[in-house]
């Protein structure tokens, strides 16, 4: 959230001028921004601040609860996925690795080595996202998501793309891809959460 966006929000009525007027250090603070990305949020955020009722206060709450937990989440999706991630590309060197070893070996000692044609790859990328994670409830939740919203979570957790870049590759908006984005972790945190709910 730049200067700008906080200028465009303080245009909304004098009640949020005076609000980030009075509280400089919160429109600094990364998860306030995080919040005020979504329109959704933003526009609660609005109606919080300038039409400010009970009604208003408990939706604001809400929603902000909602932001803190999808964080969180996303902080635990990013490091399982993360991890995951550097652990099968050191996999993938390993067995390149070795291949090669093997290759040299028996090079070495004039043997003559046929590969079979349908013999499947040793190494091979995978799109597959029940694979990126090695947590068997993590693993359902994310084979239940969409196809879309399957490719969105690979592009930002596997390979770590901004909302932009992937909205490049696919040829969408960053709009959708937030939006998708933002659905995908709400379907995710609510399989888990019913799953955990269930094994308590």
């Amino acid at each position: 959230m730049n200067h700008d966006t906080i200028e465009q929000l303080k245009k909304e009525c004098p009640r949020m001028a005076i609000f980030f007027d009075n509280n400089p250090q919160l429109a600094k603070q990364q998860i306030f921004q995080g919040f005020l990305e979504y329109d959704e949020y933003q526009h609660i955020f609005i109606q919080a601040v300038c039409f400010p009722n009970h009604g208003a206060f408990r939706a604001l709450n809400e929603a902000f609860k909602d932001h803190y937990a999808n964080v969180q989440f996303t902080y635990y999706l990013t490091k399982t996925l993360y991890w995951t991630s550097v652990q099968y590309d050191q996999r993938r060197r390993e067995q390149r690795d070795n291949q090669r070893l093997m290759m040299d070996n028996l090079h070495e000692t004039g043997t003559i080595w046929y590969p079979c044609e349908n013999m499947p790859d040793i190494i091979t990328e995978t799109s597959d996202l029940g694979t990126w994670s090695e947590d068997v409830e993590l693993t359902n939740a994310l084979r239940q998501l969409t196809a879309k919203q399957q490719i969105v979570i690979i592009e930002r957790y596997g390979y770590e793309r901004t909302n932009n870049e992937i909205a490049r590759l696919l040829n969408v908006s960053p709009q959708a891809i937030s939006r998708t984005h933002s659905h995908a972790l709400k379907r995710l945190r609510t399989i888990l959460q019913r799953k955990w709910e269930n094994d308590a």
